[in-house]
């Protein structure tokens, strides 16, 4: 984040509410290597006395605001769920690839074609001082 006249800061939310979620990384082969466009569709049962599950869309973008990037990791909050039923990916190239009973608190990497190449939990950051 960059105030006026001062320098660049960094956001991170170090919240200990212990909340579960999922991260997916796209790339892409016939659409472009990004996968920016794609649209993703996390379906996952928040409760088990739900009625039906909860459904979360995202379209991966590039760009968000003048002389900054978005995290091209998309990610979505999962509040308790315990595994995700499945992950719907819209490439641009018109393949949908579909991924079901995911863990949860993982980084997927995802190339079009639905192969995994990579999943694992997020390493912590490094702090200095």
């Amino acid at each position: 984040m960059n105030c006026i006249n001062a320098g660049p800061q960094l956001l991170r939310c170090d919240s200990t509410l212990n909340r579960n979620w999922i991260k997916i990384k796209l790339v892409g082969v016939k659409s472009n290597r990004s996968g920016i466009g794609s649209r993703v569709i996390v379906t996952a049962t928040t409760t088990p006395d739900a009625a039906k599950p909860s459904r979360q869309l995202d379209e991966l973008r590039s760009g968000g605001s003048y002389f900054s990037q978005n995290d091209m990791r998309m990610h979505f909050g999962l509040d308790r769920t315990k595994k995700v039923d499945m992950v719907e990916i819209r490439w641009l190239s018109g393949q949908v690839d579909q991924l079901k009973n995911l863990e949860v608190n993982q980084l997927y990497v995802v190339q079009e074609g639905g192969k995994i190449l990579r999943a694992g939990p997020l390493k912590a950051a490094k702090r200095k001082g």
